[in-house]
């Protein structure tokens, strides 16, 4: 089932990214003495990050679709498919990122004392990250407060509730599968060590040797970095939310004598289920572009919109 939920999201996802590619692509300034080593860093860079994703991207399929179906199946470790996918991507980045070498020149002008982990964050990707992980946490959490055992006396993998029937008798009802705690452990472990490993990584990006020594073109490729590690723990906290959003929507909304509010939160789970999904469309087109060097004479570095 979850496989079935993530394909169309894949495709939608790969569209988005190539009409996002090519509309929204920017180039970095960068000065002509510099351009050519340069060039060679982000060039091995880039590469190096694109394999890290379609490694992530074969991982995460292959453990969703092959380890007890994800969360409509038994295997708790498909349901944390795309956290461990991020796991190989960041692992994938940092390792970029220490192939990184000082620029070989005789005039040094850039600092050489090392940067901050907040000096080279892109803000508004690390407030989405932060609100995307956030989602998740409050989502695991709802459905372990709701959940219950299943028929198998597995906890948390069914939502259960109950009423009085004509006679006058309690009757139980049993929905499932349920994103309860059965799920939410090892989804919360492995976004846990992805968030970890993030963190790592960011600290790899502040602390690389020199790129260029024009200090503001080296922190904007320090950001594109940084940009691209927020981007991977954005995109697994998407992936993650959607088909446990779906299941609980179908769980709440299905819900045998349901309780006051369960309708409600059917829809609210809907709709974060469907901003999800545009989530997941924004994160995978944006770690799609990269930026192209462009040689010219200035001293400042700038980004421009491109074609």
């Amino acid at each position: 089932m979850a496989g079935l939920l993530v394909l169309p999201l894949a495709l939608l996802a790969l569209v988005a990214g190539v009409v996002v590619a090519v509309l929204r692509r920017q180039s970095l300034v960068v000065p002509p003495e510099a351009h050519d080593e340069v060039a060679r860093t982000h060039r091995r860079l880039v590469l190096l990050r694109l394999g890290a994703l379609v490694a992530a991207a074969v991982t995460g399929v292959a453990v969703t679709s092959g380890a007890g179906g994800g969360l409509g199946g038994p295997g708790q470790v498909a349901s944390a498919g795309p956290a461990l996918a991020a796991l190989v991507f960041l692992a994938g980045c940092c390792l970029a990122e220490l192939t990184v070498r000082r620029a070989a020149t005789r005039v040094r002008t850039a600092s050489l004392a090392p940067r901050s982990v907040l000096e080279v964050l892109p803000r508004a990707h690390a407030r989405t990250a932060a609100v995307a992980l956030g989602a998740v946490a409050a989502t695991l959490a709802l459905g372990t407060a709701l959940g219950d055992a299943d028929d198998l006396g597995r906890a948390g993998r069914a939502l259960a509730t109950r009423c009085v029937d004509a006679s006058g008798l309690e009757v139980s009802h049993l929905r499932g599968p349920w994103p309860g705690s059965f799920y939410a452990l090892p989804v919360a472990a492995a976004l846990t060590l992805a968030a970890l490993l993030a963190a790592v990584t960011l600290v790899v990006v502040a602390r690389r040797p020199v790129v260029s020594q024009d200090r503001a073109l080296d922190a904007a490729m320090r950001r594109w970095s940084a940009r691209d590690v927020l981007l991977g723990l954005t995109l697994a906290s998407c992936v993650t939310l959607v088909p446990v959003l779906v299941l609980m929507t179908a769980g709440l909304a299905g819900a045998s004598c349901r309780p006051t509010g369960y309708g409600a939160l059917a829809l609210l789970c809907g709709a974060l289920a469907l901003a999800a999904c545009f989530g997941t469309a924004w994160a995978a087109s944006s770690l799609l572009v990269r930026p192209a060097l462009v040689a010219m004479p200035t001293a400042q570095p700038r980004e421009v919109a491109g074609r």
